[in-house]
């Protein structure tokens, strides 16, 4: 069964049974009320593609169980071999280099570490490099492929640029997910030191960013007087990352759309 890209529709439950497919297309809706079971070892044979939605309508009065792996497209925008791209997942079970990577040729994965230690009062914080299983709700940062084309070539002194997809294979992710809040001691004033928890949307979904916002910004207190603010930032890859003084490259501040 292939749901085309222009479809929205709803289901009580989707069974594939041994020897189906189901196929969701980019663009498409599939709502479903209870969960999703793959009788098939091969998660092939269940596609989420890239901007295609799969919701399940949570009741906290009753445990809905996925069963069976299938996989989740996602594709990035354009990016050279420098670039990096975040990343959340939206099913259990998939790493993101070891084993089965996100993507061919991914290499340099990492995690926001927010208290690794450090004389700071509010802890040396930091990327620190992750190739594990990702943790739903949890947010990973990984670089485009270096060794494979069109990643690894140069037209005129510039590295070209590619999307990159990548394919989340595990049991998709439903209902509720928790995800710690580290408190800063600095509460509201934003420096390179402050506490930040780096979240993903955990679900094979769009969230509604407005409902988000609402529910979980500013107003909930952590402790002393930190609190989360109520903005998310969106990374557009519009600007060349400049290279820096000890050989690396960093993106301009401008690289970064804000929505509150």
């Amino acid at each position: 069964i292939t749901v085309p890209s222009s479809y929205t529709g709803s289901a009580h439950r989707i069974i594939v049974q041994s020897g189906g497919k189901l196929i969701v297309q980019s663009g498409a809706k599939l709502r479903v009320l209870n969960e999703i079971i793959n009788e098939n070892t091969d998660p092939s044979s269940v596609v989420f593609e890239s901007n295609s939605d799969f919701i399940q309508i949570f009741n906290p009065t009753s445990t809905i169980y996925n069963s069976g792996k299938v996989t989740v497209q996602r594709t990035t925008n354009p990016m050279d071999k420098y670039g990096y791209t975040y990343w959340g997942s939206p099913v259990t079970g998939q790493n993101t280099i070891t084993g089965t990577p996100l993507y061919p040729g991914a290499n340099a994965a990492y995690r926001w570490n927010t208290n690794p230690g450090g004389s700071d009062p509010d802890g040396l914080i930091g990327w620190v490099q992750h190739n594990g299983e990702m943790i739903p709700g949890q947010g990973y940062i990984l670089r485009a492929p270096q060794n494979l084309s069109p990643w690894n070539q140069q037209i005129g002194g510039v590295w070209q640029k590619a999307p990159v997809t990548a394919k989340f294979i595990g049991v998709p992710n439903n209902g509720d997910c928790t995800v710690d809040i580290v408190p800063s001691a600095t509460g509201l004033i934003p420096h390179y030191n402050a506490k930040m928890t780096y979240m993903s949307n955990p679900y094979p979904a769009t969230i509604h960013i407005d409902k988000f916002l609402s529910q979980y910004g500013e107003g909930i207190a952590l402790s002393g007087n930190a609190r989360i603010i109520p903005t998310v930032y969106f990374w557009t890859h519009a600007t060349t990352p400049i290279l820096n003084a000890t050989g690396g490259y960093t993106y301009p501040t401008a690289d970064f759309a804000s929505y509150t």
